[in-house]
């Protein structure tokens, strides 16, 4: 039996997803002091600060516009290694050719198909989009908890969720 802490309360031993918006994290970063986000790290601290035992992790990634980039495929690489599940988005062109990369019916898909299996989820985004989505996980029972970080953090996001777990500056790496 794991220990209640006072930023995640009643997850003690509660069945735990993972939900990761990389594109959000990855732009929340830039924004705070650059480098990356070290996703073992990530995921050590989760386990190791907050007791958190994780049955599933899904990451949303936007795939690179260059499918032979080596370091966009190490990076889907190391993800795998650590047991997250990867769904790509095919980044989308428009007619004038600017590109989209809006991933938010992915992310809901698979927060509301794990959402059947878990009582809490912890969201790592910052993506105000999102609100509905939580507001209504949490009207069918299950804990929504934002991971990420404040200075792009979405306020309707925030307030609709059980919680905010603010991400340290530890769990980064240098570009």
């Amino acid at each position: 039996m794991t220990k209640a802490n006072p930023q995640l309360p009643h997850i003690v031993d509660a069945r735990c997803g993972l939900v990761i918006d990389a594109q959000y994290l990855y732009r929340a970063v830039k924004m705070q002091n650059g480098g990356k986000i070290d996703y073992n790290a990530f995921l050590s601290y989760l386990a190791e600060e907050f007791e958190v035992q994780l049955s599933r992790i899904v990451a949303i990634v936007i795939e690179s516009a260059e499918r032979d980039d080596p370091g966009f495929n190490m990076f889907l690489y190391a993800l795998s290694s650590l047991g997250i599940e990867v769904v790509l988005y095919k980044m989308k062109k428009n007619a004038d050719g600017t590109t989209r990369s809006d991933c938010t019916v992915q992310l809901t898909t698979e927060t509301v198909l794990m959402s059947q299996k878990v009582d809490v989820i912890l969201l790592a985004t910052g993506n105000g989009d999102y609100v509905y989505l939580v507001e209504k996980l949490r009207a069918l029972g299950v804990r929504v908890f934002i991971l990420g970080y404040r200075i792009n953090l979405s306020r309707e996001l925030k307030e609709s969720a059980n919680g905010l777990l603010e991400l340290p500056s530890d769990i980064l790496m240098p570009e």
